[in-house]
């Protein structure tokens, strides 16, 4: 054989091999090696502070139970993710950014920290200090608050242990409702549970839009999700986390005449606590606990112009920390799955037709709106509701009138990226798309060096799917998509590919048979076993 005919063969054959095992090795990773972890600590202030929430000049004079940070890791194959949430009625996006600075144990892009929107804890926010053109943040414990977030994240990274992943939703009436439009309404309570080998509960996250805002006294309180963290963690379900919902305009407990009872009435937030956390665990209850449940996330980024003068004399006067640019805010949005359950993110508080209108456009078995969560920019209504009177108060409260609508055009095409229903039944693009998605975090930049490639896997049939690598400048970007063109192209059916992965297919001779055909810049299928550390 001539020597130039034999160096083909063998970048052919090392090219098969390290495809089809690496399919291979994404099946095993999705069946089986999901992994969870959970932690929490205290947030509790040690002083008095400037309370959130209602009126400024509110000091906290007592303490009537602990703020807390939570954390939930979860882990499919290379895939991360974390979920932080904390008794706070908001966390910035700028303090997000360091807390991904601190966190060594989980990529940065695949951290979420919500705020459970708590109308009893510490102002981090800078509207609610003595008075109006003065901050109530305490730098001092916002410090200390960011710390403790990032520690509970690489600790819950840290204590992961093989597991599987369960989640339910189901109604959840007479706890919540809007006290502007009652019809429109979102009662729908999501939760997930994560479970180890044996058989106890990790941790519980439950979602469901409400204002934690039932307590208005001088005390500080995690309001009703003290209470739900106490029924969930006292009935076995591992460590609970509340995220909160879209419960904007305005969606608050069924509770009678708030303002005029909420100075002791600690026996209604008891109640709504209590029967988020149980219906929690009765829809967990029956749900079946999946082994193999990929993770999928796609993040974007959202600019928003700044249309309301309060916030921008806000900016100016220094109570609201300045993050313009050009006039607009840039914060950050999500969608992920998780196995057959679909999450997004809104960095703020939506309004529930735009949660429902969410939930129409999403697939996934289950449907989690986390809302407060990688930002808090006030109010976020549609165009139309902006200008109505009935809403004078959360304009008042909402960085403009665009912010709906930019939200849900940036939301639909990630929404579309992580769709769970798009894969066969048998979980083969699953199992592909958490193997191509986790090649950033294998990305060997210095092997790379100044390499300017398009690498185009286009996996045909059902369960397949086009997947192009874009590695430039020493980095490597991942989409589920065909490029224009590509330096190399690989072609294999997703049944000759499943063949493979299920060890009834030798690789060569997947090759040899045509089965698998490479098209373009050969000796780059050699430098990805480098750059990928394959």
């Amino acid at each position: 054989m001539p020597i130039k005919a034999f160096e083909r063969l063998i970048i052919w054959v090392v090219v098969v091999a390290v495809l089809l095992s690496a399919i291979s090795l994404g099946s095993a990773q999705a069946q089986g090696a999901f992994f969870a972890g959970a932690a929490k600590a205290k947030i509790t202030p040690q002083s008095p502070v400037w309370l959130a929430g209602y009126d400024p000049n509110r000091r906290s004079a007592a303490v009537h139970d602990d703020l807390w940070a939570r954390a939930l890791v979860l882990k499919a194959g290379d895939q991360l993710l974390a979920l932080a949430s904390v008794d706070l009625i908001g966390f910035p996006n700028i303090y997000l950014q360091r807390v991904r600075e601190m966190v060594k144990g989980v990529p940065a892009d695949a951290i979420i920290v919500s705020a459970t929107h708590n109308h009893s804890g510490p102002d981090l926010i800078g509207l609610w200090g003595p008075t109006p053109g003065e901050s109530g943040v305490d730098k001092a414990y916002l410090d200390s608050v960011i710390r403790t977030v990032a520690q509970v994240i690489e600790q819950a990274a840290a204590d992961t242990k093989p597991a599987t992943v369960k989640y339910a939703a189901g109604d959840l009436a007479k706890a919540s409702k809007n006290i502007r439009i009652k019809e429109i309404l979102d009662t729908e309570l999501a939760a997930l549970q994560a479970v180890g080998e044996d058989g106890k509960p990790v941790a519980t996250l439950v979602n469901f839009a409400c204002h934690p805002a039932i307590m208005n006294n001088d005390n500080v309180t995690a309001d009703f999700c003290n209470w739900t963290y106490q029924r969930i963690e006292g009935k076995g379900g591992g460590l609970a986390l509340f995220v909160n919902g879209a419960q904007g305009g305005m969606i608050t407990a069924d509770v009678d005449d708030i303002p005029e009872q909420s100075k002791g009435n600690w026996d209604d937030a008891a109640r709504i606590g209590n029967a988020i956390a149980d219906r929690a665990l009765e829809v967990l209850s029956s749900a079946q606990p999946v082994a193999d449940a990929s993770i999928t996330l796609r993040g974007g980024e959202l600019r928003v112009p700044v249309g309301n003068p309060t916030f921008e004399a806000a900016f100016e006067a220094g109570v609201l920390p300045d993050v313009r640019e050009e006039g607009k805010i840039k914060t950050e949005i999500m969608a992920g799955s998780i196995g057959r359950a679909e999450f997004v993110t809104i960095p703020g508080e939506a309004f529930p037709n735009l949660d429902l209108l969410l939930k129409r456009w999403m697939t996934g078995d289950v449907k989690f709106v986390f809302g407060i969560t990688q930002d808090e920019l006030g109010y976020i209504m549609s165009r139309e509701d902006y200008g109505l009177k009935l809403y004078e108060y959360e304009a008042s409260m909402s960085v403009g009138p665009e912010t709906g609508r930019l939200l849900v055009d940036a939301l639909l095409p990630l929404i579309e990226a992580v769709n769970p229903k798009s894969a066969a039944a048998s979980g083969e693009a699953s199992a592909l798309d958490a193997w191509f998605f986790a090649l950033p975090d294998r990305f060997n930049a210095a092997a790379a060096g100044n390499l300017k490639a398009i690498f185009y896997f286009d996996v045909t049939g059902e369960g397949g799917g086009d997947y192009t690598i874009n590695v430039v400048d020493g980095k490597c970007a991942v989409e589920k998509r065909k490029p224009e063109r590509a330096d190399l192209k690989g072609t294999i059916s997703a049944s000759d590919a499943t063949l493979v992965a299920t060890g009834k297919l030798d690789p060569v001779a997947a090759w040899s048979m045509g089965k698998l055909v490479f098209d373009g810049d050969m000796p780059l299928a050699m430098l990805m076993v480098q750059i990928f550390g394959f």
